[in-house]
């Protein structure tokens, strides 16, 4: 990865964006040799807000180089958005999550997901498979089958492909994936999509740079959010088997987070058994 970042850099494009926290130490070392070029990378926490943190805490802006800021990989309300349209669809009381890996940022994608359909149904059970990989078809179809065997009948998926979506539809259950807007691989399955949009982050940065006033932008927003409230993390495009009802429920705890009268508390360790 560093090579590649390298090579970008060498040619003088202006703005390079680094699509995972893993790539932050190649970023960081590229930035340092490549002065004139602007990097983003992503990154789940506020090392502001978590300076103590040994490891988030490297990344507050007195100790990064001067070109770089980071886009906030921060779907927590969606999430939480999601279990609870999960929670108020669910007729056997019974929910599955799919999960790559056992890790700190993906707990916490999972665990604001359980945070919101506890809040729905609050004696709803909730399930979890790890499946070793974000693009694992055969795993993934074999762990939603499993789900659907267990009585989960709504399962949440942060599969990067569409296995999860193809075989609850063989199963007849829904599913709710992450990332994008889904809804048209089966719109009579996918409940709803968890839709990071990044053209907040992305945009603002490279209008600084087009403006030439990036150390300005940098000040304001060394780490940018996606958040609920710009829009930038939301609930893509209905189900046909979602009722109005629970869209308007949905909505209602929308505007909450929205506002700010609703807080997604973030955990890092296991908390689903």
């Amino acid at each position: 990865a560093e090579k590649i970042i390298r090579n970008w850099a060498a040619r003088g494009v202006d703005v390079i964006f680094a699509h995972s926290d893993i790539y932050l130490e190649q970023v960081v070392t590229v930035a340092k040799q490549f002065p004139k070029v602007h990097f983003i990378c992503e990154l789940q926490l506020d090392p502001r807000e978590y300076a103590s943190d040994p490891e988030t805490g490297k990344y507050t802006p007195d100790k990064m180089p001067a070109n770089v800021v980071l886009a906030g990989d921060t779907p927590w309300e969606g999430n939480y958005l999601a279990g609870y349209t999960a929670a108020l669809m669910s007729k056997k009381n019974k929910l599955g999550i799919l999960q790559p890996f056992e890790a700190p940022p993906l707990n916490r994608y999972s665990n604001c997901f359980y945070f919101g359909a506890k809040a729905a149904k609050p004696d709803i059970e909730v399930k979890v498979i790890y499946i070793g990989d974000y693009i694992a078809p055969a795993e993934t179809r074999d762990a939603v089958n499993s789900l659907a065997q267990q009585g989960c009948d709504v399962v949440f998926s942060q599969m990067d492909d569409n296995a999860a979506i193809l075989e609850a539809k063989a199963k007849g259950i829904y599913l709710i994936p992450m990332y994008m807007d889904k809804l048209e691989v089966a719109p009579a399955t996918v409940l709803t999509s968890v839709v990071m949009d990044w053209t907040t982050p992305l945009l603002g940065a490279i209008e600084a740079v087009a403006k030439k006033n990036f150390a300005a932008y940098r000040k304001q927003w060394y780490f940018r959010p996606l958040t609920a409230k710009d829009g930038s993390i939301y609930l893509g495009k209905w189900g046909s088997a979602v009722p109005d009802s629970v869209k308007k429920a949905v909505a209602d705890v929308e505007k909450k987070l929205k506002s700010g009268a609703l807080k997604v508390e973030l955990v890092n360790e296991v908390i689903i058994k």
